[in-house]
């Protein structure tokens, strides 16, 4: 479907009559390279994608923002936040937001997709003594400036951090569908329809790690130059920048027609560039397409409840049932009886249990967005904290383990099963009903103490949140935490922390429940991610059911 599987972090550089091969990555270090058949020849030539005469240079603005034109502007506008409509640009044309500002694409709220007016994240505008003090008006650096549009968007992708964990990553870490963007518009948002060649340019988009500068070029213009920075610190002014960029155009001319044969493209791309007049003048011939039937009209649509379970707001009385506690492998695990036969266990399953089972077993870190770490994320290998980036497969394969290992059948619920337990007799959208606020009671979501997961120290924050609640975690808190009231099952978490897998109605591989990173609008009974049966999901986890206990 277009969509990468593995992201290598890193690129090889091969020299004219250099061999260049995968040794050293998937054969013994040590040995020597030998000349192939295939590296002998010239490379084959890339098709380009669009039907485009020839390849050229990725630019958000060019590629991405026509496809917010057609499927998205007619809806996404305008600015949620009136503080945010009403700021107005500078002298420059650049619309400028300090980091410590709670601005929409921070929030979640509907986000303003029409707008490309470029603009600038400032950070190091306030000193810090013992906390945050009245900023001094001086900025040191930004972020930007980068279209309105491009910040609102990117917030709904999840991508890797330049210095995020260093280890090989499983395959599908990062892949197309662990973002909500994708999430969303696959669970028909609104009725919106992308075709074939508009969902290869998003899943694109996202493996090249979002960016929005087709050209250095480009990225010099205009933010380089707004920032006034000096380059070798000799002073150089505006003009003088581009005199420079001129020169290296110049260079890179002369290189191509010296190493003629083995890199001589019709012209050089980085001549390539894409600004935001023309494409204010292209964006212009594009008209909005309403989806067919649909209605513009506010807010996410989430996916329906199974079997009609969530028919109106309200709630309907129910029974706690028995409970029991188990001694298993790696700890003590205690179950809640949901119907007659079935018992859900009273929390996600915790990494220590699961290490029983895999000793090898990788929680890993929630990435860091930011450079300059001294770790490589938050860590989430605490054993009392829920196992993560366990396969559906995988997660079945423990259940048929531990059921071997105790004489008891354990296995994963079935959807209906699951939402059920879930609701424990509510049958409106959420567990606290309207209050959204009222969530930090009873579930883990995104909210305030996102912002303190470290970019770097002053850098602006992208990770969607709801800033208005706080629920005392960042990330993954610890399975058995007492922090969040159970349901009326005595079931705790089941819509926030981490998700968890669920059988679909054909046996297929769906997570249930929201997680730690989930805005709490969007963290409905019915919603549900499928995914494939054998990716490690780095938001979901494992809440076991057992049947007949003894």
């Amino acid at each position: 479907e277009g969509r990468a599987v593995q992201l290598m972090r890193s690129w090889t550089v091969g020299m004219p009559g250099e061999y260049v091969s995968c040794i050293g990555c998937h054969e013994n270090p040590s040995v020597t390279a030998r000349p192939l058949k295939i590296v002998r020849r010239k490379p084959s030539p890339v098709t380009p994608p669009n039907g485009l005469a020839k390849p050229r240079t990725w630019s958000f603005l060019r590629e991405v923002q026509p496809i917010l034109q057609r499927r998205c502007v007619g809806c996404h506008n305008k600015d949620a936040d009136p503080s945010v409509a009403a700021r107005q640009p500078d002298e420059r044309g650049i619309l400028r937001f300090s980091v410590f500002e709670h601005a929409p694409f921070t929030r979640g709220d509907k986000p303003n997709l029409a707008d490309i007016r470029p603009m600038r994240i400032q950070y190091r505008t306030t000193t810090f003594v013992n906390g945050p003090v009245i900023s001094d008006g001086k900025c040191s650096s930004g972020v930007g400036a980068f279209s309105k549009s491009y910040f609102n968007l990117v917030a709904w992708v999840r991508r890797p951090g330049p210095e995020s964990d260093n280890r090989l990553m499983n395959p599908m870490e990062y892949h197309a569908n662990t973002s909500p963007l994708v999430q969303i518009l696959k669970a028909g948002h609104k009725g919106v329809q992308l075709t074939d060649e508009e969902w290869r340019t998003i899943y694109m988009w996202i493996d090249l790690n979002v960016p929005f500068w087709g050209t250095w070029t480009d990225q010099v213009t205009w933010w380089q130059n707004d920032r006034n920075r000096r380059w070798a610190g000799d002073g150089s002014n505006h003009v003088e920048n581009l005199a420079r960029l001129e020169c290296s155009h110049k260079l890179r001319q002369y290189a191509e027609k010296r190493f003629q044969g083995f890199w001589n493209p019709a012209d050089d791309p980085e001549l390539d560039t894409y600004d935001y007049e023309q494409a204010a003048k292209d964006l212009a011939k594009i008209a909005f397409e309403p989806p067919k039937g649909i209605k513009a009209s506010k807010g996410i649509t989430g996916t329906n409840g199974v079997n009609g379970l969530n028919a109106s707001a309200g709630q309907v009385a129910v029974t706690p049932e028995a409970s029991t506690e188990l001694n298993l492998p790696g700890g003590a695990l205690a179950f809640r009886k949901v119907t007659e036969g079935v018992w859900f266990a009273e929390t996600e399953l915790p990494l220590a249990n699961y290490l029983a089972f895999r000793p090898d077993h990788y929680n890993g870190f929630i990435d860091w967005l930011g450079k300059d770490h001294n770790c490589p994320g938050e860590s989430v290998m605490s054993p009392n904290q829920p196992v993560i980036r366990v396969s559906f497969n995988e997660a079945k394969e423990y259940a048929s383990w531990l059921s071997e290992k105790t004489g008891r059948k354990f296995r994963l619920p079935s959807e209906v099963e699951w939402e059920r337990a879930a609701r424990a007799g509510a049958v409106g959208d959420y567990a606290w009903d309207k209050d959204i606020a009222a969530f930090t009671n009873v579930a883990n979501l995104a909210d305030a103490r996102v912002e303190d997961l470290p970019n770097q120290f002053y850098f602006f924050n992208s990770r969607l949140r709801y800033p208005l609640a706080d629920d005392g975690e960042m990330t993954v808190a610890a399975a058995d935490t007492g922090a969040y009231a159970p349901n009326a099952y005595g079931l705790r978490n089941m819509i926030g922390n981490v998700e968890e897998w669920c059988e679909g109605p054909s046996g297929e591989a769906i997570a249930r429940g929201g997680a730690f990173d989930t805005l709490p609008r969007r963290a409905k009974f019915g919603r549900r991610n499928p995914y494939y049966p054998w990716q490690r999901v780095y938001n979901t986890g494992i809440r076991l059911l057992m049947e007949d206990c003894r």
